[in-house]
């Protein structure tokens, strides 16, 4: 063989690849993942789905057409890392059991010792993903979003007589917190201007409407101060020297 053959220069090159994006966990991508597996039947599916993305203790919300994990969700996802009842295997397996029981072709405590065996499994192994939920900066994120969001539902409210009947009223406006002071003012019916991180903020109080719900609280941006006997401009002048 003539050695002439390898004196060439060789030019080397590298095939690049890229997986495909997965697929954005839609309900159609869900319904069919449940229909290759054969977890549930038409009618279960659609109304498990729609038991966890409902109520105030939901698990996924639905947004511009693709599954999210809610803070709740996210915490059931990490705790159930790794059991056998989050397997869609093992799922199959027991329904197959629970089909074979109804026909009488196994024993029927094969059921009830399976499910024993997995309850004892998964334990241990939902105890141990609880002691990691902590060093969860994604959980961490969750968290401190909820708070902000439970902070501003939970506001202390307070009671005062206002234009002669009895009305409770938030104890806080945006990111302010009345003073003693400004409620007297606002139970007396009385403007107050009060600061905010957009700047000053003028109103009273007054009977509003939220989403068909009639509630008492602070309104701001008069539509007329002049019209109102208890509303004062006031105006600086300053000499600026030259």
């Amino acid at each position: 063989m003539s050695e002439d053959r390898f004196k060439g220069q060789a030019n080397p090159f590298v095939f690049e690849g890229q997986n495909p994006k997965p697929q954005a966990p839609g309900h159609l991508f869900v319904i069919n993942y449940l229909v290759k597996h054969n977890i549930g039947t038409g009618a279960t599916q659609e109304a498990t789905l729609a038991q966890i993305s409902t109520g105030k203790n939901k698990l996924i919300e639905n947004k511009k057409e693709k599954y999210n994990l809610t803070s709740t969700g996210l915490i059931q996802a990490m705790i159930s890392k790794h059991t056998q009842i989050a397997s869609p295997k093992v799922t199959l397996k027991l329904q197959e059991a629970m089909n074979q029981v109804g026909k009488l072709k196994i024993p029927l405590m094969t059921g009830p010792n399976t499910m024993a065996q997995i309850v004892v499994h998964d334990k241990q192994t939902m105890l141990n993903n609880q002691s990691t939920l902590a060093s969860s900066a994604q959980l961490q994120k969750a968290k401190a979003e909820w708070a902000k969001v439970q902070e501003a539902i939970n506001v202390p409210k307070v009671k005062g007589n206002w234009q002669g009947q009895d009305v409770t009223i938030k104890t806080k406006w945006g990111d302010h917190s009345f003073t003693e002071s400004e409620l007297t003012q606002l139970f007396a019916d009385k403007i107050i201007t009060i600061d905010t991180e957009r700047g000053q903020v003028s109103g009273k109080l007054a009977e509003q409407t939220y989403k068909g719900n009639k509630f008492f609280g602070f309104k701001p941006n008069l539509p007329d101060k002049a019209q109102s006997e208890d509303y004062v401009t006031v105006t600086s002048h300053q000499q600026v020297s030259k």
